[in-house]
């Protein structure tokens, strides 16, 4: 048997009996998405990639995986594609539609000092974003999170994810997160189970903390009047984790809260309507 036949009747071997599916079935950009895969085959490794992310999963029958699509993901078809490790043809696919979405716009007139950068100011925003940027592009495959996702804080949600901002006039980016209103020294808790991977005193964000939920799930939360965690702490969901402040550039009393799905930018809102079971 020749190479090339060998590993197609492996590709179909191992494709043999496994479906895909998307849940819910209207999606945007922004949105975050369970897929759930039924039929793996106990002992292999597989590849799930979506929007040229990977993320590793092992079989174990049937598993439930969350994914998002970018805020900034153009509308139209794309594929979420299952790899056997090691094989570079998918064994099995499914589609994802991705409809037009139109957020809405929300104009400030704010000081000149909140909308103006120094060069300093800007060094500093950079090299805090590249960390950042790096964190959420760790390849973490371990699922930490349970069952569904919660809101962090009781408090109003005044500005909500996608909006897109024009300050004094200009416009910037969209907002990748939601601003939650709430008095000073309210609890923050953490969203679901995970590992504390950032903490610090940030330009834009102040007092904040990063959580990693693993299989590249990460919560920020962001103007802390303080928090109570460490880098490499074990949280729970629910777990008070800090407080809400107005530390960094805010202009009141409020927690930002940003999800970030395999480094895609979705809305927290969406996530927390999604059950997933299976792990």
């Amino acid at each position: 048997m020749s190479f090339l036949i060998g590993t197609i009747l492996f590709i179909l071997l191992q494709g043999h009996g496994i479906s895909m599916t998307v849940t819910p079935a209207g999606l945007h950009p922004g949105s975050p998405f369970m897929l759930s895969i039924q039929g793996l085959v106990t002992g292999t490794t597989y590849n799930v990639e979506f929007d040229k992310r990977a993320l590793s999963v092992s079989g174990t029958g049937s598993t439930d995986l969350l994914l998002g699509i970018d805020l900034g993901h153009p509308p139209g078809t794309d594929q979420v594609n299952l790899y056997a490790q090691g094989i570079t043809m998918p064994i099995t696919f499914t589609t994802v539609q991705v409809q037009g979405y139109a957020y809405p716009n929300q104009y400030l007139k704010l000081p000149k000092h909140f909308v103006e950068l120094t060069p300093f100011q800007l060094k500093r925003v950079l090299k805090e974003q590249a960390k950042l940027d790096r964190i959420f592009a760790a390849d973490k495959t371990r699922p930490l999170w349970q069952m569904g996702f919660i809101m962090p804080v009781n408090g109003i949600i005044t500005t909500p994810f996608g909006v897109k901002r024009f300050l004094n006039g200009e416009q910037r980016s969209p907002h990748t997160g939601i601003d939650i209103a709430a008095g000073i020294g309210t609890p923050v808790m953490a969203t679901n189970n995970g590992i504390v991977c950032f903490t610090g005193d940030m330009f834009f964000g102040g007092k904040s903390v990063v959580i990693d939920h693993g299989q590249g799930i990460y919560s920020m939360y962001f103007h802390l009047r303080n928090y109570t965690v460490k880098k490499g702490m074990r949280v729970k969901k629910s777990q008070v984790i800090g407080y809400v402040g107005m530390t960094g550039r805010v202009t009141g009393p409020a927690l930002h809260f940003g999800i970030r799905v395999m480094d895609s930018r979705v809305d927290p809102q969406l996530l927390f309507s999604l059950t997933p079971k299976i792990q």
